[in-house]
């Protein structure tokens, strides 16, 4: 079939369609429909089983609107109230996604200048992410086989860390 029989087809079809929309019922057009009231129906009890065994079949009630519960026994409580451990956990948060930005944007003396802020907010360090991303901005700044080796090192040794893809994409590869 040729292009212009294809489009010949097409057009008489959608020809069709519009006379098949303009050609409905006005009564059709004019009725107003409501839904019936629905009857919400009582349990149906058999009494042809002992009462242990007793079958009720019940429709499904109406939807009603949810009504939550007290957001705490206390009055006048906030749900999650602004503690000094959820500050330094934001904080700690937004310091990490600081980080990764820099080490994104491949900007190694950001990295440094947050890795300092960072030893600040958190000396423990428990996570072992300072000296990663001490590796990184290293990696950076100075590429070359003693950045790449000390961060193989530090890949090969923090198995669960957030950081390894970084040492990957930006020491390794």
């Amino acid at each position: 079939m040729s292009a212009g029989a294809r489009l010949g087809v097409i057009a008489l079809a959608l020809g069709a369609f519009c006379m098949w929309l303009g050609l409905r019922d006005p009564a059709f057009d004019e009725a107003t429909f409501e839904p019936a009231p629905r009857a919400v129906p009582q349990p149906v009890l058999t009494a042809a089983r002992p009462p242990a065994a007793v079958s009720v079949q019940r429709a499904l009630p109406a939807a009603q609107p949810l009504q939550l519960a007290a957001a705490s026994s206390v009055p006048d409580s906030e749900p999650h109230p602004i503690t000094p451990e959820r500050a330094r956990l934001q904080r700690e948060l937004q310091l990490i996604g600081a980080l990764n930005d820099a080490v994104d944007l491949a900007d190694g003396a950001r990295v440094r200048e947050l890795v300092v802020r960072y030893r600040e907010h958190d000396p423990s360090d428990e996570q072992g992410l300072q000296a990663g991303y001490e590796h990184i901005a290293d990696c950076l700044e100075q590429p070359g086989e003693e950045a790449r080796a000390r961060a193989q090192q530090y890949y090969d040794r923090e198995r669960a860390s957030i950081l390894r893809r970084y040492i990957r994409r930006h020491c390794l590869e």
